[in-house]
């Protein structure tokens, strides 16, 4: 597990003449000042047979320890731009215990104006300094670089999916041992693929043996330039890859080629469907209604807003870690074509002394960099908020609301979508999976299956041993007076009013909302009608929020909208593979002994079956965050959560806490 460590120290770094960057805490340089790029070249990227060790793959993996500068990342981008196959995707890892500031970052990168391209678009996406992974997505999804902030051995130990070569750099072992040491060269073992490549700038004993002993067979290569020798190496001995609980072990990769079907067309099904194009597979969306984001995706805003604990819960975390990519996520969309209100930033108010005393434990436990929260007094938040605010609040800035009826079909890109299909049962038949109408007719084929249709799951999979609830929800929309017009961010107290936008040709605000556990069947599709005690509800809300706008009036064309959200009781989405549930009965059954893990085989699933629901009320937030996590699942690349989150989304977990504790499977 991750523990609850939150500071990360910035490199501190002197400046040597000509933008060359010294790391003070290691008394060592970055990179060689006479030729540290022909150096990058030859002995990382000729140390690993680049370009050709890449030039008939469609996913290729890099990872390495000490991203520094980048160097080694934009040369290899560069390399990989002028040669690997088209629509060849290429997944880059680095660790970094001491990241450079985005702004010594730009002025070390200054040095090397042949790799100025990749250099702006690095530094325009360089995530804030937190703990923890960043999934940066660049050159159009064709290439991935995920940072992971924080301890090699820490980070390392939360990473999955196979590898296919490793760059060594980080400073002299003389000088940083915590990089060169046996912890470290087991997890490059744990995470190579068979055969993987090495290649590093040093040829110290100690180095050469310690890989050696991991399973690397090493070779002494000449050095570059003053240099006498540099090592070469090459995984002979592989191990198994996955270190987490077995009943939780990744599911065997998808071939490439494999056809996938994703059925729904909310937030989750086409943020599936856009990291699936993306990593290059052929995909379809199978919609029940006639178009898209029509259940719980569909209000004409939403806001995406973090869910802090001050407590170090795998809830708080996950919630914290999400909104960081979705903020990254939607930015980049945001540039092309504008998917957030032009109103950015949300408070959220303090009812009671309590909130502004777990607001200041939120920033002191730096639950996020320190410059996407802040507290702010009434006066402050008054100002930030165009209306007068009578509390203190705490200030998300890069938070905001965005218009998801755009947003949506948006991300469908060129992905087929069959709108007015209704999948009532899946069964597989060889290799491939049927996907059957009510009559039994069968719609569709595929080699997989992604099941994001929220809360519809329990109808096309009864047998899925999960407590998936369907919980309505619905909003109001409001006239917008001549003080509510002038609201600059969105507001949360309890309930929520978004920034004013245009509905039904009126400006509005969209402000909620209700939750409620729907019994029914969701396709009967009563949950629709607009039930007036809830619209009274979010009425009287926007008083508590903020009594000047007690007396907004709901439109009286369009005065809400009710959706139906997926929820899980333990408050984390579901998102993996399917379990073999009678495999799992007949495997673990017996967990209730308290057996040592290690003692149990991996878990087995529904070949090219796997789900991505229970995002709740959150699934602006976390979509894109597990869609494309899920693909990093489905790919068999590294992925972009750490172990803890997923096993903490897994669809297993529900059948192993059963089998735990003796319990009836969930109905």
């Amino acid at each position: 597990m991750i523990r609850d460590k939150t500071d990360l120290q910035p490199a501190s770094l002197t400046w040597r003449p000509g933008n060359m960057p010294e790391s003070n805490a290691f008394g060592d340089i970055y990179f060689n000042p006479e030729a540290g790029l022909g150096e990058t070249r030859y002995v990382f990227l000729e140390g690993i047979g680049a370009p050709a060790v890449w030039q008939e793959a469609m996913d290729f993996s890099i990872g390495e320890t000490g991203f520094g500068t980048g160097l080694n990342f934009l040369a290899t981008w560069h390399l990989w731009r002028e040669t690997a196959r088209q629509g060849a995707r290429l997944n880059y890892v680095s660790v970094e215990g001491f990241p450079l500031a985005k702004a010594d970052l730009a002025k070390a990168l200054a040095v090397w104006p042949e790799l100025a391209l990749e250099a702006a678009d690095l530094i325009e996406a360089y995530p804030p300094l937190h703990p923890g992974f960043h999934r940066i997505e660049l050159d159009g999804g064709r290439v991935s670089l995920t940072l992971l902030f924080g301890d090699v051995v820490a980070m390392l130990d939360q990473l999955s999916g196979p590898v296919d070569a490793w760059f060594l750099d980080g400073f002299a072992p003389s000088k940083n041992p915590d990089m060169w040491q046996p912890a470290v060269y087991a997890q490059l073992a744990r995470l190579s693929k068979p055969g993987a490549g090495l290649a590093t700038f040093t040829a110290a004993g100690h180095v050469r043996r310690g890989l050696a002993d991991a399973g690397f067979g090493m070779a002494k290569m000449p050095g570059f330039g003053r240099k006498r020798e540099c090592l070469r190496g090459r995984l002979v001995e592989p191990t198994a890859n996955w270190n987490g609980r077995p009943w939780f072990a990744p599911p065997i990769p998808l071939p490439k080629g494999a056809s996938v079907a994703v059925i729904g067309a909310g937030i989750a099904g086409v943020s599936v469907a856009q990291a699936l194009q993306q990593a290059g597979y052929d995909c379809a969306i199978y919609e029940r209604a006639d178009r898209a984001a029509t259940v719980g995706s569909g209000n004409h805003t939403g806001l995406v807003q973090p869910r802090l604990t001050a407590a170090n819960s795998p809830e708080g975390r996950f919630n914290a870690a999400s909104f960081l990519f979705a903020i990254r996520h939607y930015d980049r969309l945001d540039r092309t074509d504008p998917v957030w209100l032009p109103q950015r930033g949300v408070m959220q108010l303090a009812r009671a002394r309590e909130d502004v005393d777990r607001f200041n434990r939120l920033i002191a436990e730096k639950r996020l960099p320190v410059d996407q929260m802040m507290l702010l007094s009434p006066e402050q938040a008054s100002e930030k908020a165009g209306i007068p605010i009578d509390r203190e609040a705490l200030y998300f800035p890069k938070a905001g609301a965005l218009k998801p009826r755009a947003l949506v079909p948006g991300l469908i890109g060129g992905c087929p979508v069959h709108y007015g299909r209704t999948i009532e049962r899946l069964q597989r038949e060889g290799t491939h999976w049927h996907l059957l109408d009510a009559a039994e007719n069968m719609i569709a084929q595929a080699d997989a299956v992604v099941i994001a249709c929220g809360a519809f799951m329990r109808g096309l999979w009864p047998m899925a041993d999960m407590p998936l609830h369907a919980n309505r929800g619905q909003v109001a929309h409001v006239k917008a007076s001549t003080l509510s017009a002038q609201l600059k961010t969105g507001l949360s107290c309890g309930g929520y009013i978004c920034p004013p936008v245009e509905i039904d040709g009126e400006v509005a605000h969209v402000t909620g909302a209700s939750y409620g556990n729907w019994r029914d069947d969701p396709a009967a599709e009563s949950w629709r009608d607009l039930d007036p005690e809830d619209e009274q509800m979010n009425l009287d809300g926007l008083g508590k929020i903020v009594p000047n706008l007690g007396d907004l009036q709901p439109l009286s064309g369009m005065p809400g909208r009710a959706g139906l959200r997926a929820t899980i009781p333990d408050h984390m989405p579901v998102m993996g593979p399917l379990p073999d549930e009678g495999y799992f009965d007949q495997n673990y059954g017996d967990l209730h002994h308290g057996k040592p893990a290690r003692l149990y085989p991996a878990a087995q699933y529904h070949p090219g079956l796997y789900c991505l629901t229970g995002l709740a009320s959150r699934g602006l937030q976390t979509a894109p965050f597990l869609a494309s996590a899920l693909v990093d699942l489905m790919v068999g690349r590294p992925c972009g959560l750490t172990r803890d989150f997923l096993e903490a989304v897994h669809p297993a977990r529900f059948q192993i806490r059963r089998l735990q504790r003796r319990k009836r499977r969930y109905s």
